[in-house]
């Protein structure tokens, strides 16, 4: 999923784009733009279909807040770098061990200590060298228990005047209310990724962002899009962790604050974000993502996949690994995927050079290539898998922004990718960054994951 807020389009920030309908349908008509170029317009629209799964696929696959054990630990309320630890491992196994497996464990980085709990309600603020994590969520905590990420939610400050007259005295204590204004908690797992513009959160931790919803913004539609072929429902909580789990008709859900009087608001979610959107859930805190080191492949693949994985690895011409912290990244056709504990994988086949419709659509990040170099992205582009013969690559294609190389003066542009008013072959080593095998979001180049 991700929020897209409703800001001028610049070009030096195109993720703030005017309308999250406006935002797609310009990039849908960029790629029939390129497919016509390339007289492909009629492949393109056999290959999209939308992604579809057996009865029998996994219900669980469609939990939110699930996460694997013992190594899936999460970080939760602080910020900094995933971390996966051989201490919190051994707390892990010793509590297992005892039949003692707690929810929640407070690891103490600098005194080496692990402290159960078996449930925390409420917050709790980190002292120096903790890390917060999740162990055991194994039931739908959509219906149960959610851990408070964030402190105060409902910041209300008061204040206090004194006021002396000249011939007598008197003293008047007025409480002045601050502006009304709410965090909504955006949820970051494997299994309930939360897609946001990036322009639209405020504070960014390890397994949330932070989205502040203020008085004087009121009726202001954010929008949250719902991978609709992964996610049937959305779960959405209020402040003291009661769940319910809403079905879409439309692609959005969207959040806005409503205010009846001065100070007197709430964050609610509505099913679409426009003209005629029907409100289905009151006081939303919480709607429901990541791993910001780069895997190794062979780890991943070694992994037990989450849900759905079935790829026929012997037609296999390349593999894309995708983070889950990128804020936006929008799946336009149907490629084989596997959704491990540690990012996604998505596999493409071998095929005829024809068969190049674009994939992904993506704002920023760094890019990975097979020679071990990385590139920063800024901007809207999309991948493609290009095949001319026997040999198969991954292009980046830009639509607005560019991609820089880390080492070297190498830039792409969109500009270099056209020659007069037309877009140059996809077999133009100059135009294109080719060879693609990361994308990640976070420090670029991205620490690799601990073994």
């Amino acid at each position: 999923m991700f929020t897209m807020e409703k800001h001028s389009k610049t070009e030096k920030n195109v993720a703030h784009a005017t309308n999250a309908w406006i935002y797609f349908f310009q990039l849908t008509a960029s790629i029939f733009h390129r497919c016509k170029t390339f007289q492909r317009c009629a492949e393109l629209r056999r290959h999209w279909k939308p992604m579809e799964f057996s009865p029998d696929f996994p219900n669980h696959f469609r939990q939110l807040y699930h996460e694997n054990l013992p190594r899936g630990a999460v970080v939760f309320g602080t910020e900094g770098e995933f971390i996966i630890g051989y201490d919190l491992y051994g707390c892990v196994l010793a509590w297992k061990e005892r039949s003692m497996l707690p929810k929640i464990f407070i690891y103490n980085s600098r005194k080496k200590t692990c402290t159960p709990f078996m449930s925390i309600l409420g917050s709790k603020k980190a002292s120096n060298g903790e890390e917060a994590y999740l162990i055991d969520s194994t039931q739908n905590i959509c219906q149960g228990n959610v851990t408070k990420a964030v402190e105060d939610l409902k910041d209300r400050r008061s204040t206090t005047t004194q006021e002396t007259s000249t011939t007598t005295t008197s003293t008047t204590t007025t409480t002045t209310e601050a502006l009304w204004s709410q965090k909504l908690v955006l949820m970051r797992n494997p299994e309930a990724l939360v897609r946001h513009n990036r322009g639209a959160v405020g504070e960014k931790f390890r397994n949330h962002v932070v989205m502040d919803f203020k008085e004087t913004e009121s009726d202001k539609f954010s929008s949250v899009l719902c991978d609709k072929y992964v996610w049937k429902e959305v779960c959405v909580c209020d402040e003291v962790f009661k769940c319910s789990k809403v079905q879409l008709k439309k692609d959005y859900l969207g959040i806005r604050a409503d205010c009846k009087a001065k100070g007197d608001c709430t964050v609610n979610a509505y099913d679409g974000d426009g003209n005629g959107a029907i409100q289905i859930a009151q006081n939303v805190h919480y709607v429901s993502c990541g791993i910001s080191c780069l895997p190794r492949l062979e780890d991943l693949e070694k992994s037990k996949p989450i849900g759905l994985c079935t790829v026929d690895r012997k037609d296999v011409a390349n593999k894309l690994i995708i983070d889950y912290a990128l804020p936006l990244v929008f799946f336009h056709h149907n490629k084989p995927r596997c959704r491990y504990p540690g990012g996604e994988v998505i596999y493409y086949e071998k095929g005829t050079e024809s068969h190049v419709p674009t994939s992904l659509f993506l704002d920023g990040g760094c890019v990975g290539t097979k020679d071990g170099k990385f590139y920063k992205a800024e901007g809207i582009y999309s991948i493609y898998h290009y095949c001319s013969e026997d040999t198969c690559t991954l292009l980046a294609v830009l639509t607005q922004g560019k991609i820089t190389a880390l080492e070297g003066e190498k830039i792409y542009t969109y500009d270099r990718e056209r020659d007069c008013d037309k877009d140059k072959p996809f077999n133009d080593r100059d135009a294109y960054l080719r060879d693609i095998v990361s994308l990640m979001e976070g420090s670029c180049p991205p620490k690799t994951c601990a073994r």
